[in-house]
């Protein structure tokens, strides 16, 4: 482990020196050398060596190097400093035998593990509907005001539960059936329907009939791309803590032509 006032050299590969300093009082010199340069104190030069006695360079890293790099590892395994105040203490490059020091693990509180679980769920809109379709009406299109019903098919409309782990956190997380919020795209104010609308149904005498449960009528002209929101409320708990938050998902329709249709008078006889 380090004092205060402990030089510690950084493995560079060119020469050149620089001295740095951080804000708790330590002191760094980084020598760029063909190997890394000794730990000193205070303001005392910092030597490196590659050199055999007698003369002659080494193909390895020499005991200074080799000590150099020890110290390197340990100011990194001290782990009393964030990724930046490390990078500036220890140097940002490991001696090229070592690898890349690892980072400091890191923590998430309980909420954020919770909100990481949500992907545990595999939750899905379910799949929007409206009825009669402009191919099942003899002009092509759905008329101007004319009521047209919309219900929906799957999704994740149930209540689920499941536990999971996150970065250690054991967290259980369940779900409500969602809220179903539908917009047509013609303009018109978004609105609620319940998940266990009624499909559309034609009348017995083919005239044109009001859902009981979920129904819209276009009010002009267009063509249109209808959506349904699921928003779940998810209901976490990770020991002591819990809490909720909602998860909101959108799923579109094919396009929808509304067209006008005109009445012809005639008065032939």
């Amino acid at each position: 482990f380090l004092t205060p006032g402990t030089a510690v050299a950084s493995p560079f590969t060119t020469g050149g020196c620089e001295t740095s300093s951080t804000s708790r009082g330590w002191g760094s010199v980084r020598c760029q050398h063909s190997a890394p340069s000794t730990s000193t104190r205070g303001d005392a030069p910092t030597p490196s060596s590659t050199a055999r006695e007698g003369g002659g360079r080494s193909s390895g890293p020499s005991a200074a190097a080799i000590r150099a790099q020890r110290a390197y590892e340990e100011c990194v395994a001290a782990r009393e400093f964030d990724p930046v105040g490390v990078g500036r203490l220890c140097g940002i490059t490991p001696f090229p035998t070592t690898g890349t020091p690892a980072r400091p693990a890191v923590t998430i509180s309980p909420g954020e593990a919770a909100r990481q679980a949500v992907a545990t769920l595999d939750l899905e809109v379910p799949q929007p509907h409206l009825g009669p379709s402009a191919n099942e009406l003899e002009w092509g299109f759905i008329p101007v005001g004319y009521p047209v019903w919309l219900w929906t098919t799957g999704g994740s409309t149930h209540t689920t539960q499941t536990t999971t782990t996150v970065e250690g956190i054991t967290v259980s997380i369940r779900h409500d059936p969602p809220v179903l919020t539908w917009t047509m795209g013609d303009g018109t104010a978004p609105f609620s329907c319940a998940g266990d609308s009624p499909s559309y149904r034609p009348s017995a005498d083919g005239v044109a009939t009001e859902s009981s449960a979920c129904g819209h009528r276009f009010t002009k002209l267009g063509r249109y791309t209808p959506s349904v929101t699921a928003t779940w409320t998810i209901h976490w708990q990770a020991g002591p803590d819990s809490g909720t938050f909602t998860e909101t998902l959108t799923r579109s329709m094919n396009e929808v032509p509304v067209g006008e249709l005109q009445s012809v008078i005639d008065r032939r006889g």
